[in-house]
């Protein structure tokens, strides 16, 4: 989708944050995992927070989906379950992603 023609189009959101982070006047949209060099915004006066996109009250928010051809078993059953339990969402969260569970749950396990 074309926003305005004087718009610049990155194809990863590593991209958009290093372009965003070297000009003063540039806005992107990406994840909050990118974005140690950048300003993240608030949106109607709600701040980008862990505990905010966890009770859905920061507006642009969105979940991950895992998509399979058929319902999980073996291996990729396995993953799956990993990265929704405990131990997977501890490594979301120390990579920058916002887990599922409230953080005092991940921080005392890290």
């Amino acid at each position: 989708m074309d926003y305005t023609e004087n718009a610049d189009v990155f194809f990863s959101t590593q991209a958009v944050v290093e372009n965003v982070s070297e000009n003063e006047n540039a806005i992107g949209y990406g994840g909050t995992a990118y974005g140690d060099k950048v300003l993240h915004c608030k949106i109607d006066d709600v701040e980008p927070t862990i505990e905010n996109v966890i009770q859905d009250s920061y507006p642009i928010a969105r979940y991950l989906y895992l998509y399979t051809l058929d319902t999980p078993k073996g291996h990729i059953k396995d993953f799956i379950d990993w990265i929704l339990d405990m131990p997977g969402q501890v490594i979301v969260a120390q990579v920058g992603y916002i887990p599922l569970f409230k953080t005092e749950s991940i921080n005392s396990r890290k």
